[in-house]
């Protein structure tokens, strides 16, 4: 598509985006197309100051549904604590992007990237938008513990997502953060780390202190679910 500012991953989904006719967000301009969004999806899945998250069909009819997160972010949206983040780094969505197609090159389990893209930095507005296949049967860790699972498969998916952190950190990797909401398992539940799927990786790099925040805020996660009394 001519003028496109989103880098795609296949052509195939390229061409059955395009005619979808979204093209401000293909472009990045403006609003991202969010009106039309809504229309096709519903209400954004998530929302925060300056995203949103939609689910909706794949544009063929044929493939899984997608996940598209936008980003539209002028300064005066961005809280004070975060314009450091935003002048010396890409948008959040952009890392992500980056960071899924990383852990997915090392063998962890992570949604398929289908297109990615962004414009502007601050201090001007940050624009970004990426595109991702939905895991089918899956929810995250922290979702699917509300919903009260046996015991045992209630340890053994927590057991799964903390040996996916231990994975991780053996590579000298870590996520920068590890809320349960941020890992994804079969609706059946996980009983390894081959079950999990990693997701919102944004903060994923190395060094001792991102993997001393993972592990506090496992830690901190599996305290409040058992003063819930969701884990034993």
């Amino acid at each position: 598509m001519a003028g496109t500012r989103l880098t795609w991953l296949h052509a195939s989904d390229e061409a059955a985006w395009v005619e979808s006719n979204l093209v401000a967000l293909c472009a990045l301009q403006g609003d991202l197309s969010e009106a039309k969004l809504r229309a096709l999806s519903g209400p954004p899945i998530t929302t925060a100051r300056t995203r949103r998250l939609y689910r909706l069909p794949h544009p063929s009819a044929t493939g899984a549904d997608l996940y598209i997160k936008v980003q539209v972010a002028p300064p005066g949206a961005l809280k004070v604590k975060k314009w450091v983040s935003y002048a010396f780094q890409s948008s959040p969505l952009l890392r992500e992007a980056r960071a899924l197609c990383a852990l997915a090159a090392l063998g962890f389990r992570t949604p398929e990237v289908l297109a990615f893209g962004g414009r502007g930095r601050f201090p001007g507005t940050v624009r970004a938008a990426l595109i991702t296949r939905a895991v089918p049967n899956a929810t995250d860790l922290a979702s699917w513990l509300s919903s009260r699972p046996a015991p045992a498969l209630a340890a053994s998916s927590v057991q799964a997502v903390r040996d996916t952190l231990d994975a991780l950190h053996a590579r000298g990797l870590a996520l920068g953060g590890a809320m349960f909401r941020d890992f994804l398992v079969p609706l059946e539940g996980a009983r390894e780390a081959a079950d999990v799927t990693l997701i919102d990786t944004a903060g994923f790099g190395t060094g001792p202190r991102k993997r001393a925040r993972d592990l506090r805020q496992f830690k901190a996660e599996r305290a409040r679910l058992v003063e819930q009394g969701l884990l034993s």
